[in-house]
Order: structure tokens, then sequence, then C-alpha cells
């Protein structure tokens, strides 16, 4: 939505506004601020004038060795020499001079691949213009040696401290109000529950984590027929977001007149149609203003369709986050819950005083936990209609039930299940109602919220907790959301006692590599009455994923497996978690002979888009149970899988991409030695064309091309050889690249996996797009670029590499054959995840059938590769 470029009525009241939101910060801040400044440059000075001898020697060497003192030997001269005029009264290269002083990008340096000899002759120049154009009457003693006190160099340091900071004052100025705007943007979005994420962490703009913020990003962008990176100031992953959405950009932008403004404003709108041309039109690009932008600023950038949020009215950022809308006083985020708050579902036509209560204080409690807390607990609420179309189910399971219904929730949260239980059961059906939660940030206000009602609730882990010791104490309904804990939360001895506890109570061994919501499931055996009712809302991913074989077994050995009922992944039920979800319902009780279990797809519990009935028998000869929901093509499987000719391998994992993975301007920019660089392709989202073709060096031909940093060498000869790569390795010891698990394992840290490019790859994760592009897709790589770990690599088997070297028509023939591998295979073999997120392992597409090897096919191809064998 807009927020303030289609209210061209309030743009004159807000210039006013910004524009004494400035001053009154300008008059607080910059006196003080150029003060400081001058104090700090008059110890800069002084000690580049001992180092000069007091400008009385200043010699190519030294220059050399302190390039960092040529600003203030341009502040030395009458007048003082802008860069430019030393540049042309010295008769020296630009790239010079500006390597010398330009320290945004690298520290002061001499040009490192500019010839020796010219760059002490140029250097020899400056230090003659120096020497001739020094302000005699600043630095008496150059003219009067008896003139050289302590008083005449304080006095001498602290005018040429002045012209330093004079020379430096708007951008001290900006550069402090800049930060300023940075730390406004940090607090505001911390004190909503945003977190900030290092820009080293964040392997790309679309793979943040929902409800974190970063600065100063550099967002890869196509310019031309090149990729180039464009430095945003923010990017903030809104909470509500997909993990695969793109964050709002925000550019923070101030002035402190009116005359520069419409000079820079076409910077903003190049920005944002880099970013609308390299990831869609629906990109979200707004400007933070403090300060002089006047009306025909905002026309300017409403045209292109820029918004903005003003600083004095930051609360409007909210709109553009589609956070909690501002409170008539400013706050974003409610303080505690409204006395009749707006229902999450609107279209429902009733909604119960108490269960509008249990909405508020939910969205009251998550706001006051960061996204990363909720993830690590796998604490997601579950929303209200799904709520009560489990508990609607529950009730045409125990329709026949003559007897008071006893209900237990194991992870009660603020209670959207017993809520749902109160409006759908009759009281005088329910007998018991006990609920366990662990958490008392929601375990304290929920016993608040349901003290008048008939539950009993337990502030306490249930895994922990001893089983009910008789069937009298057991339930006859057992409804839970478990906390989705994946297994890399758990600790190893907490994985140890789970597991010990699940051979106890379900005679089952769970795999390490089980989450957390299993293992509830297997504890919760003993608290079942016989002939209960459990529904279980999962993840999707037990369906298909090996360490979901023993709950597969366990459903069909110990129980009554009912009805299992998988949403579409593209319809994620969670708005804070990206899972494909399934409801399982089961009965505690042994299966009869020739059971049959009901399986539903799509739609909604009640109402599935698809159905059908499968044997037990059919289940336990399935090795994943998702193919059971995937659309079967009306091709019959070939008999040949891809790992009879292929074998699938998962491509280089660097361990940090952005650090490992250099664009050419940089690479030649910094100096870097090319003989440690290898190409590499980008993501697949950056190839348009499965087919890579390559130029005579054998780098492909492909836009936003990356070279592999992989050097062997120890650091002390790279110290010694390389001084270039050397000074770049240390910025990653100091941005902690060193330090992650996978750099550590390796020795020396900054060197790669030996991989050899592959001729196939196929993408390993993805979703489809509107235009029709298949979630996964095989690639003929036709370069010597090797493939991130985004990719699976094909390497052929035995002597089939050779074959296809000596018959291109081969070659050809695995193309065509690996591009009739359809999405319906892939979906039946891999596994697919919240929002059509598709994903398969190596094993799982060597899996998958080749259904183009047609009888003839295949025989060219053994007749081929025993030439070779």
């Amino acid at each position: 939505m807009a927020v303030n470029m289609d209210k061209p009525h309030r743009w004159k009241a807000d210039v006013l506004q910004s524009v004494d939101f400035y001053n009154h910060w300008f008059v607080q801040f910059a006196p003080e601020t150029y003060r400081e400044q001058r104090i700090e440059q008059t110890g800069v000075v002084k000690k580049a004038l001992e180092q000069t001898d007091y400008l009385r020697d200043v010699t190519p060497k030294l220059l050399r060795d302190h390039p960092e003192i040529l600003p203030m030997l341009r502040m030395a001269t009458s007048p003082p020499l802008a860069r430019d005029r030393l540049i042309g009264l010295a008769y020296v290269t630009p790239n010079l001079v500006k390597s010398m002083e330009e320290t945004s990008k690298h520290a002061p340096r001499i040009p490192p691949r500019m010839a020796k000899a010219q760059a002490d002759e140029e250097l020899e120049r400056i230090c003659q213009i120096i020497e001739r154009l020094a302000d005699r009457d600043l630095f008496v003693w150059l003219n009067d040696p008896d003139a050289f006190n302590e008083e005449s160099i304080q006095r001498g340091a602290l005018i040429l401290a002045d012209r330093l900071c004079g020379a430096a004052a708007d951008p001290i100025i900006r550069n402090a109000q800049e930060q300023r705007q940075l730390q406004a943007l940090r607090d505001w979005l911390e004190a909503r529950g945003y977190r900030f994420a290092a820009s080293s962490s964040i392997e790309g703009v679309d793979t943040m984590m929902p409800g974190t913020f970063s600065f100063l990003y550099n967002v890869p962008v196509h310019s031309g027929s090149k990729s180039v990176n464009i430095a945003v100031d923010c990017i903030v992953k809104p909470r509500s977001s997909q993990r695969e959405d793109l964050p709002l950009f925000v550019e923070a932008k101030s002035a402190g007149d009116f005359t520069n403004t419409n000079k820079r404003r076409k910077e903003e709108a190049q920005k944002a149609r880099q970013l609308r041309e390299t990831y869609g039109t629906g990109v979200q690009f707004s400007l933070f203003l403090c300060g002089y932008f006047d009306t025909p600023y905002l026309g300017y950038e409403a045209a292109e369709g820029i918004d903005w949020v003003w600083e004095h009215r930051i609360d409007d950022l909210a709109l553009l986050l589609g956070d909690e809308p501002p409170s008539g006083d400013g706050t974003a985020v409610p303080t505690q819950p409204p006395t009749s708050p707006k229902t999450e579902e609107p279209e429902v036509a009733y909604v119960t005083e108490a269960e509008q209560r249990r909405q508020a204080f939910q969205r009251l409690l998550d706001a006051e936990k960061t996204q990363s807390e909720r993830n690590i607990l796998g604490q997601f609420a579950t929303p209200p209609r799904l709520a009560r179309d489990i508990l609607a189910a529950a009730q045409a399971l125990l329709v026949d039930r003559k007897t008071p219904i006893d209900f237990l929730d194991p992870a009660f949260g603020t209670g959207s299940f017993f809520s749902a239980l109160l409006d759908t059961f009759a009281p005088d059906r329910l007998g018991r109602c006990h609920g366990i939660e662990i958490d008392p940030h929601y375990g304290k206000p929920a016993a608040q919220l349901w003290a008048d009602s008939p539950l009993k609730l337990h502030e306490a882990d249930f895994t922990a907790l001893p089983a009910p010791a008789s069937e009298g104490e057991r339930f006859d309904l057992l409804i839970c959301n478990p906390p989705y804990v994946r297994h890399h939360h758990l600790a190893s001895e907490e994985k140890k006692r789970l597991v010990a506890i699940a051979q106890q109570r379900a005679s089952v061994r769970p795999s390490g590599l089980t989450g957390l919501y299993a293992h509830f499931m297997y504890l919760a055996h003993p608290w079942m009455r016989e002939g209960g009712i459990a529904g279980w809302l999962i993840p999707s991913e037990w369906l298909s994923v090996n360490y979901g074989r023993t709950l597969r077994q366990y459903l069909l050995d110990r129980m009554t497996l009912l009805h299992i009922h998988q949403f579409n992944p593209e319809d994620t039920q969670f708005d804070d978690a990206l899972v494909s979800s399934t409801v399982v319902w089961f009965q505690a009780c042994l299966p009869k002979p020739a059971h049959t279990v009901r399986f539903s797809y799509g739609g909604s519990l009640a109402e599935p888009s698809q159905e059908r009935v499968v044997t037990v028998a059919e289940l336990r000869r399935r090795p994943k149970w998702s193919g059971l929901f995937a659309p079967r093509t009306s091709t019959s499987e070939s008999s040949v899988l891809v790992r009879d000719l292929f074998r699938p391998k998962r491509g280089l994992a660097t361990g940090a991409n952005q650090f490992f993975l250099l664009a050419e301007d940089e690479i030649e920019r910094r100096g870097l030695p090319w003989t440690f660089f290898r190409p590499a392709l980008p993501s697949p989202r950056y190839l348009p064309d499965p087919i890579i073709r390559r130029d005579a060096a054998g780098w492909p031909l492909v836009g936003r091309r990356r070279f592999l940093l992989h050097c062997r060498l120890p650091e002390r000869e790279v110290e010694r050889d390389y001084p270039a790569l050397w000074a770049y390795l240390q910025e990653g010891v100091a941005e902690g690249i060193s330090e992650r698990y996978l750099c550590r394992k390796r020795s020396p840290w900054y060197s790669q996996e030996e991989r050899a490019p592959a001729r196939f790859l196929c993408s390993y994760m993805g979703r489809g797009s509107a235009k029709g592009t298949p979630p996964l897709r095989f690639f003929h790589n036709r370069s010597e670029a090797v493939a991130t770990n985004v990719y699976l690599n094909l390497y052929p088997k035995g002597a089939l590499e050779q074959a296809m070297q000596s018959d291109p028509e081969l070659e050809e023939m695995l193309w065509e054959a690996l591009n009739q591998v359809g999405e319906e295979l892939l979906q039946r073999h891999g596994r697919t995840y919240g929002g059509g997120l598709l994903k398969i392992e190596p094993k799982e597409l060597g899996a998958t059938p080749l259904p183009g090897l047609t009888g003839d096919i295949v025989q060219h191809v053994h007749a081929q590769t025993a030439l070779f064998a």
C-alpha cells in the first residue's frame, strides 16, 4: 500500500515538519561534532608533521610508507589543493592520488599494479609541488629555523586541522546524520521484535529470515550485460513474509538545504529501476527522509513509484511492513490486549468473546518475542480457522462416544485448540480438560485467560512428565500442534534422553535427525486411553524423509491410522513459519486385518481437493508416502534410473559464498591473482537458458558471472608472495569467516573441495514461477564452471564420460532424457515444503526414473559405453 507518495495534500506540511526536525538536530549536534573532529584532526596532523620532519623532509619513500598523509599535505599548501588540482599540477595519474586517499573500499595505498619506477617518479613530482607551494606563513620555520618551537607547531597544526575539517565539514555532518538515521531505524525495528542480522550472514536478499533486518547490504543487480552490487542502507524482511519473499529496501536520506536534493533524486530512481529490473516489479523500495526535501523532489520520486517515510513520523514504516498499524499516539505495537480486538478472520460470522481475547493475547505475546526465539522453540500458534476445522473433525470421529470425553493438549500455548473445543462440543460432552505448556511467557497469561473454564493447565515440560499410571488418568481425545523444533536445535544429551523415553513408552528407536514434534507423538503413547483418538498438526516432511520411516512404521504397527490430510504446500497454514503441514488422525488400538487409510490433499480438512483410500499393505510397501499425493503421469515409468548412469553429488559448499565468490571487477579492483580463481555458476535464478555456453577460455557466457577463490598455499606463503590476496583474507578473518563451521574444518581455511565441472546439473531446491518456470531445473553445462551447493552435479558413471566425449550425439541424447524428467516425477521422489518449495537430495534424484530413455537409446548408451569399459 502507498504511505505518503499518494497524499500530495500533506507534502507541504510534512516538508516544514521535516525541516524543523533536521534544524533542531543540527543546532544541537553540528557544533560539538565539528569541535570533536578538529581536536581529532589536530592529533592526526601533529603525527603527520612529525613523520615529515615538520614538512622539511617530504620524500617519495615517506609517501610510499605513509600514503595516508597526502590529504594533510594538500591542505598544507597555499592555497590548499583539491585532489584534481594536485593531479593536474604534478602531472600524475588520477589512480595514484585516489588510491592514496580513498578509504571506503581499501586502506590508503600505492596502486598495487603500478610499476614501482613509475610510482616513484610520480611521487617525486607530488613532493616537488608540496615543497614549492607549502604555506610558509603558516609553517613559519620553513623560512626562519629559529621560529621552530612548540607554540608555532601547535598553531600550525590547529589551523591545518581546521582546514581539513572545513574541507570535510559537510561529509562529517552528513555521515553523522546518516548514522543517526540508521540508529533510529534500528531502535524502531528492535522495539517491535525485529532482529539485526550482519550482512555477512545473509547469503541473498531472497533467503533472509522473516523478522530480521540488516544495514549497508550489497545487493546484486543487472547493469546492462553485467552484474554489479549496489549498496542499500537498510533491508527489512517483514515478520509476515514468506522465506522466499524479498525484503523491503530502504534508503536513508538527509539534506541540510534544498540546493542538492534535486540533483540526488535521480540516484534513488536509478537504484529503484535496477532493483525492479533484476527482482521484478513487485520490489518495495522506500526512502527514509529527514531534512530539506521539497515538493518537486517528492513529486519526482512519486512519479518513479518510490514511496517514503518521514523520520518525524517513523511509525508509518509499520504500514510498509504490513505490521500492526500505528495507533493514534504513534505506538505501533499495543502495550495491552484491546478490549474489543479485531478478529484474525473477519469472514467468520461469530467468534466468542473468549476467543477474541485469546487472539489479542496471542498477537501481543508473539510480538514480545523475536522470530528467532520462537523458531528455536518451535512456537507457531495454530490459526483459529484451522483449530476449528480440526475440532470439528474430532467431533465427527467421536460421534458415537457416549461417555464424557477427556481432552489433552500437550503443547497448549494460549489455547487455540481448547477454545475451538469449547465452541464445538456441548458442555455435557466434556469431562476432564488438561493442557501442558512449557513456556511461562504463554502459560501464565493462558492460565489467567481460562481461569473460569474447566481447564486444568500445567506449566511443565511434557517430555519430562511421568505418563499416567492408570487407564482412568488417560485421555480420550489428544489434539496437539507440537513444537516444530529441528534436531539441530536439540542438544546431544537431550536427544539421547528423548530417544530413551521413546523406546520405553512406544517401543521405537527414533533417528538422531528426528524433530521434537515426532518425539511428542511417541511420548504421548501412554497418555491415550484404549480406543482414544489423536489428531496431530505436524510438518509434512515425515511423509518422505528417512527419519520419518520410524514414525510411519509406528503408525502402521502400534496404532490404527485413520486419516492423513496434507495441505497444498503453496497454502502454508502458518503466517510465521514456512512449512507444509499435515493433520494426522489415529486411534489408540491395533489395526484390524485389511484396514484401509483415508488420504486427502489440498483444499481444507473438511473439503479436500483430492481423496483416496489406501490399504495398509500398500503403505508398508512404499518407502515414502508423499507420492500418494502427487498426480500420476500417464506415461509408464522407465526402468532406467538416474543413478544407473550418473553419480548425483551436491555442489561445492564454501561456507561463505559472499566472501569466496567474487565478480570479475572486484577481483581486478583488489588486484587479486587470477591463478587462485576458477569460474563458478551463479544461482539458477540467474540462468534463463538451461544450456550454459562457454567463451574461448571456458568461462560461462552468463550474467552475474562469479569466480571461486580456491588457494591451497599455506598462510605464510600467501603473506609473503601475494600481499593483495593476504589483505583480502585478513578481511575474512576480521569478519569471522575463518571461524565458520565449514571453513575451520578446512586446511587452510580458504581452500575449497576439489570438484570437477559437471556436464549436467540439477537445481537443488526451488519454487515454480508465475511464468511457468518449474521448481527444479536441469542444466547442460558446456563451460568449465563449477557449481556450488545450490546445484546437484550429475557425474557420468564408469566409462560413460569417455563415451560422451567420443560421441557428442550421446551427450545430446542424455540431455534430452533428463529434460523429460518432469515436475511430477521430481515431486514424487523429492520433498515438498511450505509455499511450494520443492527440494531433492542426491539419493532421491538418483532414484528418479528417466522416462525419456527408450529401448533404442538405452542400447546406444550401452554400446558406446562398452567401447571404453
